[in-house]
């Protein structure tokens, strides 16, 4: 199940389907909520992919894996970022 949730980018979809059945097993194991936090972004759910940062933060402090997480949350906000200005220049296009 885990391997599988690690799908994210290339089907945004079915990796967030196996994250969260993943997850429903193992709330705390931070490994499953980057993928699914890394699939919503890449499907546009950019609301949901913030909480699901913010649990990751959360976890992180919770475990003691700060500098851990510190990379891929990074990461994680930089392509949000760039994820949602792509979506707004295609809204302004679509005008």
């Amino acid at each position: 199940l885990r391997r599988q949730s690690y799908n994210g980018v290339e089907r945004p979809a079915e990796a967030i389907e196996w994250a969260r059945k993943a997850i429903e097993q193992s709330p705390k194991d931070i490994t499953l909520h980057e993928p699914l936090a890394a699939a919503l972004i890449e499907s546009g759910a950019f609301d949901e992919a913030e909480r699901e940062l913010e649990t990751i933060r959360t976890l992180a402090a919770e475990q003691g894996s700060r500098e851990r997480e510190r990379s891929f949350l990074t990461g994680a906000h930089k392509r949000l970022s760039a994820r949602r200005a792509e979506e707004r220049l295609k809204k302004r296009g679509a005008k």
